[in-house]
């Protein structure tokens, strides 16, 4: 690592751990009631989700900018963009060919997604720290309505840590929170560590809608006691640094059924699951069932369904997380969506 990367890393902890001792600046946002609100996860039987919907995060790729970021500490330069607490999240771009470049920056190398801008926030996993990212949508989420939440999160490369629990919610309003520590948790957490420095992982979520949500935040959102973490630099005394990179923002309203309309009923249950799961359906010719992961990996034999009602149950022994399915019928019709494990 470059003398003066590891410098920037190390003054950015020092930083974070003043401001947890209550000696940093205090940050002004609107000051408005805050509320958080608790994920609740699909249990609807559908066959089916799917996100095609418009985008409700604007500047979702943070390609548009008040102007172009000159240091550290300046995700506001980022068009809607701000950070909820007295973290001091970065706002990397290509326009600044520096400290805040892209795709060369102060916390390692990575391209854009898409674009030439991303964001970046730190952890402290030793000392309950934590930044997070944070935009008004451009409409409130619909009462009772599933919304699919998807974003892209790299590990930077000068990190000391990585963590799991990063994640997504949603906030009725925002204030300024005059703390660094954990104030927002939040279920809507991946359970992996993320450890790649290399490319970009997405993270997906469902979420089924209050009414009154036109805030989305984005971070690491359990406490350090309810964190996995794993050191990725030798020195694992002094420092606890997890920093990541986040790209391609998006909230939309989930379509759910099958596509088509002379698609045949069909039901999958349950969803979540621990791994078994059931298909009902009048297919109207053989059909082909097929499990991926995320990374587009078959997990699952190629399931031969015959013509007609039939039931078709099937285990997968995988990891929890997100999958996908899809089946396809022998006259060409075709149906694809989402399973959620949870062991």
């Amino acid at each position: 690592m470059h003398p003066k990367h590891r410098q920037l890393r190390d003054h950015r902890e020092a930083q974070l751990v003043a401001a947890a001792q209550g000696d940093l600046r205090l940050i002004t946002l609107p000051s408005v009631t805050v509320r958080t609100l608790v994920v609740i996860l699909t249990t609807l039987f559908v066959f089916g989700v799917r996100a095609n919907a418009q985008n409700l995060v604007p500047n979702s790729s943070f390609e548009d900018t008040v102007q172009c970021p000159v240091s550290v500490s300046e995700l506001a330069n980022s068009q809607g963009w701000f950070s909820p607490n007295l973290g001091t999240p970065d706002y990397m771009n290509a326009c600044n060919g520096g400290i805040v470049g892209v795709p060369v920056n102060g916390w390692g190398v990575q391209v854009a997604d898409s674009g030439n801008a991303y964001a970046g926030f730190g952890v402290l996993v030793r000392n309950d720290v934590r930044e997070y990212l944070c935009i008004q949508l451009t409409d409130t989420l619909q009462a009772q309505e599933q919304y699919c939440i998807s974003f892209y999160v790299s590990l930077a490369e000068n990190s000391y840590a990585a963590c799991n629990s990063i994640g997504a919610m949603f906030l009725s309003d925002t204030a300024t929170i005059q703390t660094v520590g954990p104030y927002f948790i939040s279920s809507m957490v991946n359970d992996s560590i993320m450890l790649d420095s290399t490319g970009w992982h997405e993270l997906t979520f469902l979420y089924n809608a209050v009414g009154d949500e036109r805030f989305l935040l984005l971070g690491v959102l359990k406490p350090d006691s309810m964190l996995t973490t794993q050191w990725v630099d030798s020195d694992t005394v002094t420092y606890s640094l997890a920093y990541y990179y986040v790209d391609n923002v998006a909230v939309r309203k989930c379509d759910t059924g099958i596509p088509g309309p002379d698609y045949p009923e069909l039901s999958m249950f349950p969803n979540p699951s621990n791994g078994e799961i059931t298909f009902n359906g009048n297919f109207p010719s053989e059909t082909v069932l097929r499990v991926y992961n995320m990374l587009g990996e078959v997990v699952l034999e190629p399931v031969h369904i015959p013509q007609g009602n039939n039931s078709v149950a099937i285990t997968l022994d995988v990891a929890q997380g997100l999958y996908y399915y899809d089946l396809t019928c022998s006259n060409g019709e075709f149906a694809s969506g989402k399973l959620i494990i949870q062991r």
